[in-house]
């Protein structure tokens, strides 16, 4: 039976059970009240009997006080009417029978002779009952009756029939809802059965162990795997079995710590995650979750092929981290040797600006500047996609001015541009604010690239650049830049691939125009980093439109300085005819409708000369008209013929757009009695000042450039300037770098010492308190390095409670995160090599402003030396890399010998009496194979060779001190060959010298 109600499904088998229930309570209910109902029969019945008999216990008692047997048989007679009585007897005080009566036809119990007590008792289908007759308390006899009752097999006959009846309707009724509503019950439970067969199955077939426990600590599941995975033999651990006993067990057995605490109060409340290792090595993992009911899931895993793996890994990724240090190191070196001869460069140049020079020399001097700072920002493309690729890219936050990046970057281009008769233009939206927060130099380095693969690309027409803005809100600007040209253009198929990492639309263009294809997906990424967007549309043979979005944060103000603001005061109102360059007339034009001049546009010379006529005799005269002069174009000397025929037009003013640096051009301009040139492309700010000039309006700058004040002071002297606490101390090893930062603050008007080393420079820090007000400090120096000398300084400062010194770093290390270590080193504040004037002097102002006050203008023709000490009397010297003769003696006569004539002479004398013995120091320590010491004595070779402007052996030098690092003997040998046989031509050719 049990068998066959197991193999039941669930619904049948909550089936039979609610129908087994139903008809068992049913029949327990019947039979309850088939008891109750004859307990109830029984009782009602006596006591309608017993109240019978006591009624006629009353009649006859008068009948039995006189002994009237008559009397009393009728009253027992007249009990016929009652057909449940089926007999009485009336008995005297002595219980004797004084009358009966017997119903006629039933079988009936005799009539008892002699009374009973009181009382009732039944007899199969009879009830008979005895009560006393009682007269004032006094008992006169009994009486007896008899009375037929039901049997009690009917009435449980009749019960039965019914309860069948009722069961057989009910169950009828009670079965199809119970079916229907056990699917209530049943569905989930099937569910559930179902996903723990699921679970149980899904449990045995996993690759880990796993023992389920109960509060109590009982097994209630332990899958195949656990047997294996522990080596469990079955008889000791199965399902129901405690495991806190087995466990303790089981460590002992193998040798694993025996838990402290108790199983129960710790497993059931902790998370856990342990590791043991069985004997033979296998190292086993478990992880333990308590459960909400109490108990808790373990699981076991065996993790000896992961913890092997990791380890490889460990050890692949310790490798990784070590290539990867390595080429942080050579990039810092190698940006370091490229940064460092830019600093030169850069710092000779702004010291050149600052003399007397022609226009055109004054003009080539600003691309040579630009040129330089520009490729000092962008120097590190190489650097840029080893850090995008990497995921260390970050941007620069700060203020600047879009339209100055945008045509500074244009006049860059320019110079490849007129090489090929191509027409530069630039745009840009009057609506964009003149100053913007973002990373300048990463929207330079994008706008650079795409300017250079136009003009690249584009052998005939033009190449422009135009931003405008694209949404503006309240704090927020999206800029659109769309660079344009008429080159080769792009088949649809190969611009899907143009902001791939090296990839060209052609193998042929790589062939023909060159490039590493890299510029355009470092482009991408940048505007991306940048939170923009990049695209390119472009018809084969007709060219290209690269575009880019970049959005920029706005600079509130209460006030507004915008140019255009000023300007609009000032010339609005005039009236300007702009004549010829179809391209660039519509940027001239805007420009002036933002600050409110009359643009008026001409399509030709006739129509110039008609719209001037017409303009004349309105009495609205043209106040300047504007001509651009096209790269070889002739119209110029045929347009200065026909303004000799239109004398009425001399006092109209005329502007000359000429190709940017044509001096040519500029000087025809002039020559035929032109008023004014401006070079192409426009910078809108010149423009706008060349305009309030030429109509004698009140202009931003009240001279030209040229005449503008320049960074030119006056030094106080070294006593001067340490009793007022402003004094500054420069430690710096290498010797260019002293010579452009000595002549920088000499400019500046900065009394300041210089020191070769942090060694050197802690000494002088040591020797006298508060003898400086800034330290500018090399990071990379020998001995002490910049960021050792800051932690010294600052030690001290913390030990004797010295105010604290400010120290700005001077790096040439162009790896990101240089500022932050700066920072971190103790350092207020860092300047990149090279530094401009202008940046140094922002520094100078921000931390050492008794200085600023200090110092004095210089006056114009005041030639006075800066107070400028070196503690060893160290010369420094611009640094260049010629490679014959030896020594690049025009450069170093030619740029130094203005600032000190006896200078280049100096610097030679000083090397050749220094250096002579180097070689020979050099091959000693290549043959004692003392690393660290070659590496020294290269460095310090490399200084003294770019100091003499001997660039070949300063280049050969500092390969030999990179060699040094990780030194490979055989190479080393050969290098140093190299060196000996050039520091004799070196030497030879200063003895040589007159």
């Amino acid at each position: 039976m049990l068998r066959w109600f197991a193999r039941l499904s669930i619904r049948w088998k909550l089936a039979t059970v609610t129908i087994v229930t139903t008809a068992v309570s049913l029949l327990l209910a019947g039979a309850i009240m088939a008891a109750y109902d004859a307990r109830t029969y029984e009782r009602q019945k006596v006591e309608s009997t017993t109240a019978q008999a006591d009624l006629l216990s009353a009649s006859i008692a008068a009948s039995l006080v006189f002994n009237d047997r008559d009397a009393t048989h009728e009253y027992l007679s007249a009990l016929n009417v009652n057909r449940e009585i089926d007999a009485a007897a009336a008995y005297d005080a002595g219980d004797n029978l004084v009358a009966k009566y017997e119903r006629p036809n039933v079988h009936i119990r005799p009539v008892p002779e002699i009374a009973e007590p009181r009382g009732y008792h039944f007899d199969g289908e009879h009830l008979t009952v005895f009560v006393p007759v009682i007269d004032h308390n006094a008992r006169l006899g009994s009486v007896y009756l008899s009375a037929s009752v039901e049997p009690v097999s009917t009435r449980l006959a009749r019960y039965v029939a019914s309860l069948v009846v009722i069961a057989s309707a009910a169950l009828a009724v009670i079965l199809p809802i119970a079916l229907r509503l056990q699917r209530i019950i049943t569905n989930p439970i099937a569910e559930l059965a179902t996903k723990n067969a699921i679970i149980e199955t899904t449990l045995e077939a996993v690759d880990h162990g796993v023992i389920v426990v109960d509060s109590e600590l009982r097994v209630s599941f332990l899958n195949e795997r656990a047997y294996v995975m522990l080596n469990i033999p079955r008889h000791k651990l199965r399902v129901g079995m405690n495991l806190e006993a087995f466990m303790r067990a089981w460590e002992a057995e193998f040798g694993l710590p025996i838990q402290e605490t108790g199983y129960k109060r710790l497993y059931a409340t902790e998370k856990l995650r342990k590791e043991f290792v069985l004997p033979g090595g296998r190292v086993i993992e478990f992880r333990q979750s308590p459960l909400p009911q109490g108990g808790f899931v373990r699981t076991y895993t065996d993790i000896s092929e992961q913890r092997v793996l990791q380890e490889k890994l460990q050890q692949a990724k310790e490798k990784a981290e070590e290539a990867a240090t390595a080429k942080s190191k050579f990039l810092a070196a190698m940006s370091h040797e490229i940064r460092t001869p830019m600093n030169g460069v850069v710092g000779i140049v702004e010291l050149l600006k600052s003399t007397r020079l022609s226009d055109e020399q004054k003009q080539m001097v600003e691309i040579i500047q630009r040129s330089g700072i520009t490729l000092l920002d962008v120097i590190n493309d190489i650097l840029d996609y080893s850090k995008i690729e990497a995921g260390r890219m970050t941007l620069e936050t700060t203020a600047f001015s879009l339209a100055d990046v945008v045509e500074t970057t244009a006049e860059i281009s320019t110079a490849h541009a007129q090489s090929k008769a191509l027409d530069i233009s630039c745009t840009v939206d009057p609506d964009i604010d003149e100053i913007l927060q973002g990373d300048p130099v990463r929207v330079r380095q994008v706008i650079l690239n795409m300017m250079g693969n136009a003009v690249k690309f584009t052998e005939k027409g033009a190449v422009g650049i135009e931003v405008t803005a694209d949404t503006i809100t309240d704090d927020r600007i999206v800029v659109l830049f769309e660079i344009t040209d008429s080159g080769i253009g792009i088949s649809l198929k190969k611009q899907k691939a143009l902001f791939q990492a090296f990839q060209q639309a052609d193998y042929s263009t790589t062939r023909r125009y060159g490039g590493t294809g890299l510029g355009l997906s470092i482009c991408k990424n940048l505007v991306e980093l940048m939170g923009g967007e990049i695209g390119v549309s472009s018809i084969e043979g007709k060219g290209s439109t690269f575009w880019f979005k970049i959005p920029f944060e706005r600079l509130q103000r209460s006030e507004p300085t915008s140019m255009f603001s000023h300007h609009q005061r000032h010339l609005s109102g005039l009236r300007v005819l702009v004549h010829d360059s179809i391209q660039s007339r519509s940027a001239i034009s805007l420009y002036l409708r933002a600050i409110g001049i009359d643009a008026i546009e001409s399509k030709g010379i006739a129509e110039l000369f008609d719209t001037l006529r017409r303009a004349r005799a309105s009495e609205r005269p043209i106040h300047i008209v504007i001509v651009r002069f096209q790269i070889g174009d002739d119209r110029a000397h045929t347009f200065y013929e026909e303004l000799d025929r239109h004398p009425y037009l001399d006092d109209t003013k005329f502007i000359f757009v000429v190709p940017h640096l044509n001096a040519s051009a500029a000087r025809v301009a002039t020559k035929e009695g032109v008023s004014w040139s401006i070079s192409a492309p426009i910078r809108r700010a010149k423009f706008y000042d060349l305009i309030a000039r030429v109509t004698g309006r009140i202009s931003r700058k009240v001279k030209m450039e040229e005449d503008a004040a320049d960074l030119n002071f006056i030094p106080p002297t070294i006593d001067e300037a340490r009793s007022a606490g402003c004094l500054v101390l420069v430690a710096e090893d290498n010797e260019t770098n002293q010579f452009v930062i000595k002549s920088q603050l000499q400019r500046l008007g900065i009394a300041a010492e210089f020191v070769n080393d942090g060694r050197e420079a802690w000494d002088n820090l040591s020797r006298e308190e508060d003898r400086y007000g800034l330290v500018i400090t090399d990071c990379h120096m020998p001995f002490i390095d910049g960021y050792q000398l800051t932690g010294l300084i600052r030690d001290q400062e913390l030990t004797t409670k010295r105010r604290r010194l400010p120290v700005v770093a001077l790096t040439a290390n162009a790896l990101q995160g240089e500022s932050d270590i700066c920072r971190a080193a103790g350092m207020d504040d860092y300047l990149f090599k090279p530094s401009s004037l202008e940046a140094l002097d922002i520094v100078l102002n921000k931390w050492l402003p008794k200085a600023i006050k200090l110092r004095r203008p210089q006056a114009p023709s005041s030639t006075g030396s800066a107070p400028v000490h070196s503690v060893r009397n160290t010369t420094p010297v611009k640094k260049n890399g010629a490679a014959n003769p030896p020594i690049d003696i025009a450069t170093l006569a030619g740029v130094l010998a203005k600032y000190n004539p006896e200078y280049p002479r100096k610097i030679l004398e000083v090397f050749r009496t220094t250096e002579s013995q180097t070689a020979a120091k050099l091959r000693e320590l290549v043959r004692t194979q003392n690393a660290t010491a070659l590496r020294a004595a290269a460095h310090g070779a490399k200084g003294s060779a770019a100091s003499a402007y001997a660039g070949k052996l300063a280049g050969l030098c500092a390969e030999l001190e990179r060699s040094a690092e990780q030194p490979d003997w055989i190479a080393i040998d050969v290098l140093t060959a190299k060196i000996e046989n050039e520091f004799e031509e070196v030497l030879s050719f200063i003895e040589n010298l007159e």
